[in-house]
């Protein structure tokens, strides 16, 4: 049976395809008469393939360029896929995963190659679609953090508390921003660190917070979000004067990062959040003007502006899709959607508490922590939260709260008597998120039953507010700003000391690896 697939030569209109025209022995010999010449070529050519020569190389070189130039869309299309499975066969066979004995070894060979063929294709498709899960929660849950060491290393190279953290997309650079205006670099392998951008001169005194206009300068305030690209590699921060900065992270270690673009005015007032889009420049930012604002990252060019939020916007997250998320001190979380120029309005738990942080879990889900405490899990197609977990943090006594400037004194007993959910992100694409409180602890969560649960598996101490956190894409580590005030106020202090709390960036390996672990179907909602 002819191959469905292929079908040599395209038909022209005399009905007969170019490769037959070529075989007609009638036309050969019109094309001779007359002439010798095309004879002695014939017996030229016959020489060269009884030979074995190099002119019969050459000429079945051209045959199949002949015939690559005649295919058709769908026949080349075909020609690659075979190819394609035929170089993952080959290199399955060289991992050794396609080897078998006894008597039956070589077709027990080919049945396990296409099976591993099949799961890399799957595998493959899971990923390119964007629907895919692995599942690492059970690894902490097991011993993946080594007690007593789970911080394996920190610095601090900050003056003040610590608010933002970022890791380069190879993850051989961490990048911390904090209230003394500057970002650090931390190169992991050589584990030195430098002021990769200083902090902008402090105005005159008497003279208001203005934010600095030059190309080349740093943040006039603090720095309170960061966040980083892999195309181009570039790093976004911005902070209490309002403006967003572009830096190329490519220059040497040690060197201050040069500055490609700026925006001096992206936002009236503090901007809080960043997120780039993943693989793009596509920037999100939002701020206490209650605006989320879309840019071209590498240019910092302005594209739209979105609407919808009543009070300052908290965080920012945004993942493969042309969608950002954003959770507001107005107690809303709103998915955007960019391309179809609508949103989507979710409602905290607990009465609409205002929203301290939001974190995409994959396209569908995402997490959500509230200044009351609690951590709940959404799903898009679901107003309502999937799971909510009150006091993820603790409670602490009442004679431990903080004096608070927005309540009169002695109603102590009607404020949230738990502990701030200060932090928090997941591990894309996986079944583990990280929160962090005003405890000093950083608790490891499993994302269960389609999202329907949430239980805790491990949990590390760093003394200090943990203001943010940020995963490598490996799984391998987790990086903790921590510091002994919150990110955005000083509505109280820690005490600092021996064993007390401490302005600095942590790094927690927690024994993952991502490119090891297994690739799953994501789970439907039910």
């Amino acid at each position: 049976m002819a191959d469905f697939f292929i079908e040599v030569g395209n038909r022209r209109r005399g009905g007969r395809s170019v490769a037959a025209k070529l075989k007609d022995p009638r036309k050969r010999k019109r094309e001779g008469e007359g002439s010798g010449e095309a004879h002695e070529a014939v017996e030229s050519l016959s020489g060269d393939e009884e030979g074995g020569g190099r002119g019969g190389d050459e000429a079945e070189l051209s045959y199949s360029d002949d015939l690559e130039k005649l295919e058709t869309p769908a026949q080349k299309r075909a020609r690659l896929a075979r190819q394609y499975i035929e170089a993952m066969a080959g290199s399955d066979d060289d991992d050794g995963s396609g080897s078998g004995s006894g008597d039956d070894g070589s077709g027990s060979r080919g049945g396990r190659r296409h099976e591993a063929v099949g799961d890399k294709l799957y595998e493959a498709a899971l990923r390119a679609s964007h629907r895919y899960r692995q599942e690492v929660a059970d690894t902490l849950g097991s011993g993946g953090l080594p007690d007593g060491r789970a911080v394996s290393a920190s610095h601090g190279k900050h003056r003040l508390p610590v608010t933002a953290v970022a890791v380069a997309a190879d993850e051989s650079v961490v990048y911390s921003g904090s209230k003394d205006g500057a970002i650090v670099a931390w190169d992991l392998e050589s584990d030195t660190k430098w002021v990769a951008v200083p902090a902008a001169r402090a105005p005159p005194k008497g003279r208001s917070l203005a934010p600095p206009t030059e190309l080349g300068d740093g943040h006039a305030g603090a720095v309170l979000a960061l966040a980083v690209a892999d195309n181009p590699a570039v790093l976004a921060s911005t902070g209490e004067d309002g403006t967003i900065r572009i830096w190329d992270t490519r220059a040497p270690p040690r060197t201050l990062l040069p500055a490609l673009s700026n925006a001096p005015r992206a936002h009236k007032g503090p901007v809080y959040g960043l997120a780039f889009r993943h693989a793009t420049d596509q920037l999100f930012s939002g701020g206490v003007d209650r605006v989320v604002k879309v840019w071209a990252g590498s240019e910092a060019a302005f594209v739209e502006s979105l609407f919808g939020h009543e009070a300052a916007v908290h965080d920012m997250d945004s993942l493969v899709r042309e969608r950002a998320i954003s959770g507001s001190a107005d107690g809303s979380i709103r998915v955007w959607k960019v391309l179809e120029q609508s949103q989507l309005l979710f409602r905290a738990p607990g009465g609409g508490s205002p929203v301290e942080r939001v974190s995409l879990i994959n396209e569908n889900n995402f997490a959500v922590a509230t200044v009351d405490g609690s951590l709940s899990l959404f799903s898009v197609h679901k107003r309502r939260a999937l799971t909510v977990v009150k006091h993820a943090h603790g409670a602490p006594p009442c004679s431990q709260l903080p004096e608070s400037p927005l309540l009169p004194p002695g109603e102590v007993t009607q404020r949230s008597t738990c502990n701030w959910a200060t932090a928090l992100e997941s591990a894309k694409f996986t079944d583990v998120i990280a929160s962090g409180s005003a405890t000093g602890t950083i608790k490891f969560w499993k994302v269960g039953n389609h999202c329907k649960s949430l239980t805790p598996v491990a949990e590390v101490d760093t003394p200090g507010f943990v203001n943010d956190l940020a995963w490598a894409r490996s799984g391998k580590f987790v990086v903790a700003a921590v510091g002994r005030e919150h990110r955005l106020g000083r509505w109280w202090r820690l005490p600092g000391g021996e064993g007390g709390a401490r302005n600095r960036v942590s790094l927690i390996r927690v024994g993952i690896d991502l490119d090891a672990v297994t690739v799953g179907e994501e789970e439907p909602l039910n």
